[in-house]
């Protein structure tokens, strides 16, 4: 048969087959290599979303917490009084309307007395309830609804029913928590009675000096809020979000609320929805496979569509037993590489009919580029980013070597990002005292641990004019949230506190002048908190003022206790016009302790899942009292580092340590 074959066609035919073998065997070869090089920038690629997602959820989820714990200093200090709640609608506005994506504040208390104000989703105007002995219908409580204008005044009624905070599942709650805590989403009713939604409750009981409980305060966000926040992360073109609970509830997710529900409806209630019972198949094929997927990046199958799934616990904040989930289509990820593989295809294709035409001379030179491009995607791939991928004679190849040297430029990027920000460490560490003061009867020492490469703790010793010898100043500060952005604000903090600390000032003054242009500064839309100290070393005699900050923890050493504290005021850079006050304690004995810190200190994570908690600190404390301050802050260092060493460092870690020598 081959005899009767002309050998101008047979000898070109079998000269191109090799080179058109050679070919095809080189694409596969670059196909599979740029999928797995694909894969695993792709994967890196979510790691840092999902790292962005669980920071930008902390910093959510910590503000009710902050919210409960600001309105419970005012309680505890008179500034809200629970005889009079008809006087806490302007607070509970302003602060509502202050706080971004936050829904509301609810009070209740043991008497049956409740007031709140809440921006239900999708309402033009907050609602504000009161239930008082103004409002009882027969002997039992009646709570009245009123919608608010923008200036927080009553405008509209919306109605009236019978309401008992100590029946409502927010308040029985807390009084079955151990500690301030997310509770389960429960459903909402707005005061027309008409739309539903579902609240995710963060409680905190409020007890006075006795122990007596005086009520609860709940802060809370609505998940509609909490899913359209999470709509704007971008996942991808088709990626998305998704938040379940413990029993496999859908929380919240990124997807449109048209195909898939927020909640469902039961009996006219409003409840969270099982993630199996959700029609989606994006939905319900990730919580089909979620019990088998491991922490990390994960393939799982979704209605016949394979996946990349990556997959993270959130328990940061007690009572929120939650998993992240962000998935997106393996065809997305690796679209590039099957679209460069068509064209490389493509281009062989072409080569082997040239090579029948020209020859195997031509067809060897045009093997020559692919084999390069092959080699200098693999040297990229290892992990030479300064390697350039040279561009090619052909459209395709070119638009490969574009698209690999893009990639690589986007990871050099990243790189620099990070010495920057190593550099930026470096500056902020320079802020911070390098030693402690010498004062006669004083022992000082500090400590300060960032959990990222820049953070917004921030600890200082103050040389405030009129000062007198023998007394020390002391400062301690957090901002919300940490990174960069913390970082700015606390050097602006620190520049406006030194400035002033020229001129005579009581503490409060000096909180009192740092409040107003921070103010200025943010638009009220960040905050810090502050506490300033100053001691006597001769009298034993101890200043302090506080903006939203934890009282110093005292240790009497004589005594074989810790004095208790109350009094400050609310948080830096929210609202202008606030007056700080300077409290006075003391004079304490000579080998007192005094621990000023930061909640990143007592609020870590131990590696059992608990919180170190302020009840082990003081444990440190007392245990290490007989020793000098650098040997207590030592020693603070070590148990908090045996506890909590074994995960990552979730906040921020500040705190100095004083003692009466």
């Amino acid at each position: 048969m081959l005899g009767r074959v002309s050998i101008r066609f047979l000898l070109p035919i079998l000269m191109a087959l090799p080179v058109a073998v050679a070919a095809i065997v080189l694409v596969m070869l670059w196909s599979g290599h740029a999928q797995e090089t694909a894969r695993t920038l792709n994967g890196a690629e979510m790691g840092q979303i999902h790292g962005r997602i669980n920071e930008r959820l902390g910093t959510l989820l910590r503000m009710p917490g902050r919210a409960t714990r600001v309105h419970r200093h005012h309680i505890l200090a008179g500034r809200l009084d629970p005889d009079d709640l008809r006087s806490w609608r302007e607070q509970l506005f302003e602060f509502t309307q202050a706080m971004d994506m936050f829904s509301g504040i609810t009070w209740g208390d043991a008497k049956g007395r409740a007031t709140w104000v809440i921006q239900y989703p999708d309402a033009d105007r907050p609602e504000y309830g009161i239930a008082d002995e103004q409002n009882l219908r027969g002997g039992e409580p009646f709570a009245f609804e009123f919608a608010l204008d923008e200036q927080g005044e009553i405008a509209d009624r919306l109605g009236e029913h019978p309401y008992d905070p100590r029946k409502r599942p927010w308040y029985t709650g807390a009084l079955a928590a151990r500690e301030p805590t997310y509770l389960a989403p429960y459903p909402w009713i707005d005061g027309t009675g008409r739309d539903g939604t579902l609240g995710l409750p963060f409680v905190e009981q409020v007890r006075d000096a006795s122990g007596e409980l005086v009520g609860v305060l709940a802060a809370e966000m609505s998940l509609k809020a909490l899913s359209d926040f999470l709509r704007t992360l971008r996942v991808g073109e088709a990626g998305y979000i998704l938040i379940l609970d413990g029993e496999g509830r859908l929380i919240a997710h990124s997807l449109s609320p048209e195909n898939v529900p927020a909640m469902v409806m039961r009996d006219g209630v409003p409840g969270v929805i099982m993630a199996s019972e959700v029609e989606d198949p994006r939905v319900r094929g990730v919580a089909a496979a979620l019990d088998g997927l491991l922490v990390g990046t994960n393939d799982v199958d979704v209605d016949g569509q394979r996946m990349l799934a990556r997959v993270s616990a959130f328990r940061e904040l007690p009572g929120l037993d939650w998993r992240v989930v962000t998935a997106i289509p393996e065809a997305e990820l690796l679209a590039p590489v099957a679209a460069a593989r068509a064209s490389s295809s493509r281009a062989t294709l072409v080569a082997v009919l040239v090579t029948v035409v020209l020859g195997l001379g031509a067809g060897l030179i045009a093997t020559v580029p692919v084999r390069r491009l092959v080699r200098e995607i693999r040297t990229v791939g290892q992990g030479e980013l300064d390697e350039r991928v040279r561009p090619e004679p052909t459209r395709e190849l070119t638009q490969i070597a574009e698209a690999v040297n893009a990639m690589a430029e986007d990871l050099r990027d990243r790189v620099r990002l990070r010495e920057s920000l190593l550099v930026a460490m470096e500056v902020q560490k320079n802020l911070l005292p390098q030693e402690a003061p010498t004062v006669a009867g004083l022992d000082i020492a500090g400590h300060s641990t960032y959990c990222d490469e820049t953070g917004g703790d921030y600890y200082d010793y103050l040389d405030v004019q009129g000062l007198t010898e023998g007394s020390a100043a002391l400062a301690i500060g957090d901002v919300m949230g940490h990174g960069v952005a913390a970082a700015m604000l606390m050097a602006t903090a620190r520049g406006i506190l030194r400035s002033r600390c020229d001129e005579p000032a009581s503490l409060g003054e000096l909180l009192t002048h740092m409040n107003e242009l921070l103010v200025d500064d943010t638009g009220g839309q960040r905050f810090m908190t502050m506490l300033l100290v100053m001691l006597d070393g001769k009298t034993g005699e101890m200043a302090w003022a506080s903006a939203g900050h934890d009282p110093p923890l005292v240790y009497l050493a004589k005594q074989d206790r810790f004095a208790e504290f109350d009094g400050g005021g609310i948080p830096l850079g929210l609202f202008g016009g606030q007056a700080y006050e300077t409290e006075k304690a003391g004079p304490f004995s000579k080998g007192d302790v005094m621990v000023l810190a930061t909640d990143g200190l007592w609020e870590a994570k131990m590696d059992d899942g608990e919180f170190y908690g302020k009840e082990r600190l003081e444990d440190v404390i007392r245990a290490s009292a007989g020793r000098d301050a650098d040997a207590i802050a030592e020693a603070i260092r070590a148990d908090h580092k045996a506890k909590c060493g074994g995960g990552s460092q979730a906040d921020d870690i500040t705190f100095v340590v004083a003692k009466i020598g």
